[in-house]
């Protein structure tokens, strides 16, 4: 398949999406895309070098390749619905009121927080302590990582344990880890770091602390999904940069504990999120 642009009839920009042919003599049928509608293309990675053939639009193999994707989102569909029909039914945790160790820790926040951060500060404070799980998301930034809503979230959550999710980006999650570890330092609140930038002993001995309940909050990318990770009492869970992860990814995270509450940020949602109950 290839991609390219051009101006269509109605003068939008285009992706041009070349298919294969039966005839090689044959001018291979094009698709137009709008740009308005690229984000229902994506770009195609393969596990080697050699090139995949192309699809021949009406052939068996590309209708079985269409029935195959069809099943598998609805497949998806009904398994998304059944957790999130779950987490509705099921009582969750309801966090207590704020602590001395709260207050204390609010009020050495270095930055004065505008009305947005406060509003959003307390609406999830709210979500916590309702018998509900909490499915919010934060979004423009409002309360970011250097407005304190995430440390603030895990001073709350009554002694249980946080894996916060801090994107794709390895660096950014030891951003997150030097920032919570100094924000932290005055409380009894053990912090770890689980990404490339560990050792596997290093990996290991985290993974074993978290399954016995002696890590409080553990931040990482995507290894917190890796198959091996228990967590002994899992509170909250919080995800930075949503729009980076996939579906699968994110509602893997709600099933590590079907009742933990979850908190999202992000300064550019998408539509799945948007839309979703």
């Amino acid at each position: 398949m290839r991609d390219g642009k051009r101006k269509s009839s109605g003068g939008e920009e285009c992706l041009v999406i070349e298919y294969g042919t039966r005839d090689p003599e044959q001018e291979p049928p094009k698709l137009y895309v709008p740009v308005s509608e690229a984000h229902l293309v994506s770009k195609y990675f393969g596990t080697g070098r050699a090139r995949p053939p192309l699809s021949i639009i009406g052939g068996k193999r590309w209708a079985k390749a269409k029935a195959d994707a069809e099943k598998a989102v609805s497949d998806v569909a009904a398994d998304l619905l059944k957790l999130q029909a779950s987490r509705e039914a099921q009582p969750g945790h309801e966090f207590g009121d704020d602590t001395p160790w709260q207050r204390e820790f609010e009020g050495s926040f270095p930055f004065e927080e505008t009305p947005d951060q406060w509003s959003a500060i307390e609406a999830a404070k709210r979500d916590m302590q309702q018998s509900k799980p909490m499915d919010r998301l934060v979004c423009g930034e409002s309360v970011s990582e250097d407005g304190g809503g995430h440390p603030r979230g895990v001073q709350g959550g009554d002694g249980r344990q946080t894996g916060r999710r801090a994107g794709a980006n390895h660096c950014l999650a030891q951003q997150h880890y030097n920032t919570f570890r100094e924000r932290m330092a005055q409380f009894p609140i053990s912090v770890e770091l689980l990404s490339r930038f560990r050792s596997k002993k290093q990996a290991d001995a985290v993974i074993a602390a978290l399954a016995a309940g002696s890590v409080d909050v553990v931040i990482g990318t995507h290894k917190l999904i890796q198959q091996n990770i228990r967590f002994k009492d899992l509170g909250l869970v919080i995800i930075d940069e949503e729009q980076r992860f996939g579906v699968l990814h994110k509602e893997k995270l709600k099933r590590l504990r079907q009742t933990v509450d979850v908190l999202t940020f992000t300064a550019t949602p998408i539509p799945r999120t948007c839309t979703w109950p």
